[in-house]
């Protein structure tokens, strides 16, 4: 069986090169994260500020036990 001939590359890389391509990488991932996270404020905050200024009580003991899940998603 013959072998196949053998490249040898040499050279030195920077931590800042190392640095850049986990950037690229990692944050590439994470874009739907993002995404859902800034609606999810974008969302959330002015219908909270609304429901205080309303002053309808919205069962908050309810709405803390159904978005909790969602909270620790997003931690995660």
């Amino acid at each position: 069986m013959p072998t196949s001939p053998q490249i040898l590359l040499q050279g030195t890389i920077t931590v800042g090169e190392v640095t850049r391509f986990q950037y690229f990488h990692t944050l590439r991932r994470l874009w739907p994260f993002t995404v859902v996270a800034a609606l999810f404020l974008v969302f959330t905050i002015p219908l909270g500020v609304f429901v205080m200024v309303s002053g309808v009580d919205p069962g908050w003991r309810q709405i803390l036990t159904n978005s909790i899940p969602f909270l620790v998603w997003l931690v995660f």
